[in-house]
């Protein structure tokens, strides 16, 4: 619905600039000029965007409120709280720092290993694999 009015309001061409200064306001007109103001846009707004920019706007900020509501329905639930980050308790445990070191690097998915390398450089995996097969 927001596409098909995105297109409305860039098309210089034909019916499209009629209907936009019509003054008849139809249900569905009204409907998604209200959707488009209460995610924070206008038309003048999403014309100075241009058509590309204006469409990838609107839908990464319904994208966002979509993603604002599902977070706020989570509550507390997830173990993870929006906006924060917290450390894992591998790190805040009483480990050696070598081996710290060695499961976060592994985390990360940057310790050095035969395996990486191989995926990196597509060597086959039986060949990045211990030779004395102990893996």
């Amino acid at each position: 619905m927001i596409n098909y009015w995105l297109k409305l309001i860039f098309s210089t061409e034909g019916l499209a600039p009629l209907v936009l200064t019509d003054s008849f306001q139809s249900e569905w007109k009204q409907l998604v000029v209200k959707e488009i103001h209460q995610i924070g846009f206008s038309n003048s707004i999403l014309k100075e965007m241009g058509y590309i920019n204006a469409k990838a706007a609107v839908k990464r900020r319904i994208w966002d409120i979509e993603l604002q509501e599902h977070v706020s329905l989570l509550g507390n639930h997830s173990g993870v709280t929006y906006n924060e980050f917290t450390i894992p308790r591998y790190l805040t445990g009483s480990m050696p720092p070598k081996i710290i070191r060695a499961f976060t690097l592994a985390r990360l998915n940057v310790l050095p290993s035969k395996l990486l390398d191989g995926k990196f450089q597509n060597i086959p995996l039986l060949n990045c694999l211990c030779p004395c097969e102990m893996n």
